[in-house]
């Protein structure tokens, strides 16, 4: 008999500008979709309107947030 499990999640919230790099931040199907909601880099944007933050996918997707918005995520619980 062949047993699987499903890994642990964790739910909460990380603020805009803290957001893990490298971290899956929202489960997925499959693992070829883990670049989708994976983040490469978090960068601060100033300009003469204010300070947002922009979060960059590995996939090379991007999301626009207000600096110190909270988003809600799902993360694998470490090992």
């Amino acid at each position: 008999m062949t047993t699987t499990t499903t890994p642990a999640w964790i739910d909460g919230t990380v603020t805009a500008e803290s957001a893990p790099i490298g971290v899956q931040l929202w489960p997925t199907r499959a693992p070829q979709y883990a670049p989708n909601f994976t983040l490469d880099r978090v960068e601060i944007v100033r300009n003469a309107i204010g300070t947002h933050v922009r979060w960059v996918y590995e996939n090379g997707t991007e999301r626009c947030f207000d600096f110190g918005h909270e988003i809600a995520v799902r993360t694998e619980r470490p090992i």
